[in-house]
């Protein structure tokens, strides 16, 4: 699904909104509620509602990970 191409000027945790940011409020809040860890579970139909879902499983992966470092499986 390709981003609206007109922002309002707002942001949600810095990504742009095209009105008021429900939308992206609304996947924050849903994949909150499912605890939603990786970006490629989110989905939708509302490219707004997608980006507040990846944006809440990306702060999850920054959490669990503040270096930024991946580990790595060594066997």
């Amino acid at each position: 699904m390709d981003p609206p191409l007109l922002y309002s000027g707002q942001t949600y945790r810095g990504a742009g909104c095209t009105d008021d940011c429900s939308g992206h409020e609304a996947g924050y809040e849903w994949a909150e509620l499912h605890g939603i860890e990786d970006p490629d579970d989110c989905g939708g139909n509302s490219y707004s509602f997608i980006e507040g879902c990846v944006l809440y499983a990306q702060e999850r992966a920054e959490e669990a990970d503040p270096s930024g470092d991946e580990e790595e499986d060594q066997e």
